[in-house]
């Protein structure tokens, strides 16, 4: 153990170094330099503050910041271990999400592209069930620097799991749940966004004599945009019903259909075509959320959709300078011509 002791007293000369950083990079430098394997067990803290004089809180600060790259581990009673040579890695990502969709895409792919190499993301699926959502944090809070969490539906229960986690290793990807203001959220105002589009898309939606939202009641944001879609529907004297299964009954002409489940679209989709319905004639067909497929079928299908590139961005401020923050995430319209 030694040459550790030796690997950190390198970097001590440097005074534009910071206490705890002389011990991180002397512990990457043995890591490199082959001292170190994965599986190998570090010093203990008592020990590493007796061997370099440091204070104790100096060398929990310094393997908190291995642990959050996912270089070190720590396991209950035993100690700190080498969990990973890839010490190029600033910083160990977990994007916990409810299932794999086109918004999951986008914020993983912008994420990559927004950090770069030097920081790994693994996404994982919760699948809005409680138990899944409770073992993955559990799991997985003390072996990555950051988690990205899309909450479950049930808000109570999300909360108590959510604040498990320290305000600076989370950001909260939320429409409904409430935490404290020490914690970063990235927040749509579903409701408000949702009635300002439908107006936005007034001129269009006057073409048809019904307005037909399918939003079954499995979505997290059901309530909130069945509220936006039924005032619109009132304050511009429209006719139009909400549709809260996961079924697709008959289509009917001069109908628009606003479809805030990827599924349903597809069989609304393939429904019309079977049936020689044309988009944006016979019926309408306005969707939530964007992906490149849908501006690929027909002359594009329009949509309502959270800016999530714009969303990463902010994420990438908050790794960088641990801020915490209640974000707005901006909601754009992208008509096409299947409305």
């Amino acid at each position: 153990m030694a040459t550790i002791f030796e690997s950190i007293n390198t970097h001590r000369s440097i005074n534009a170094l910071s206490k705890h950083e002389h011990i991180v990079l002397g512990i990457i430098d043995a890591i490199d330099a082959g001292i170190l394997a994965v599986g190998d067990q570090l010093p203990s803290i008592n020990t590493m503050a007796t061997e370099i004089g440091y204070a104790r809180k100096t060398f929990v600060k310094a393997y908190t910041e291995l642990k959050d790259r996912g270089l070190v581990i720590s396991k209950s009673q035993k100690g700190y271990f080498i969990a990973s040579t890839h010490t190029h890695r600033v910083l160990r990502i977990a994007l916990v999400v409810s299932s794999f969709n086109d918004a999951t895409g986008i914020i993983y792919t912008s994420l990559k592209q927004s950090l770069g190499i030097r920081y790994h993301i693994d996404v994982f699926f919760h699948h809005h069930d409680a138990a899944t959502l409770r073992t993955l944090i559990e799991t997985h809070r003390a072996g990555y620097g950051l988690l990205i969490v899309s909450p479950i539906i049930d808000t109570h229960i999300a909360s108590e799991l959510l604040q498990s986690i320290p305000p600076t290793k989370l950001v909260v990807i939320q429409h409904l749940i409430e935490l404290p203001k020490t914690y970063t959220t990235m927040t749509v105002q579903i409701e408000i966004a949702i009635y300002q589009k439908l107006v936005e898309l007034t001129h269009r939606l006057l073409q048809y004599q019904n307005i037909v939202l399918l939003c079954p009641n499995r979505i997290a944001i059901a309530a909130p945009v069945t509220t936006a879609f039924r005032r619109y529907l009132k304050e511009y004297d429209l006719s139009g019903q909400v549709v809260k299964n996961s079924t697709l009954d008959t289509l009917q002409k001069n109908t628009a259909y606003f479809c805030m489940d990827d599924a349903l679209l597809w069989k609304l989709v393939k429904q019309a075509q079977k049936n020689e319905f044309r988009m944006g004639k016979d019926i309408g067909i306005l969707s939530y959320g964007d992906s490149p497929p849908k501006a690929l079928i027909g002359d594009g299908i329009t949509t309502i959709a959270p800016h999530y590139e714009a969303m990463v961005q902010k994420i990438a401020r908050f790794i960088k300078d641990k801020v915490a923050a209640t974000v707005y995430i901006p909601v754009r319209l992208r008509e096409r011509g299947s409305l």
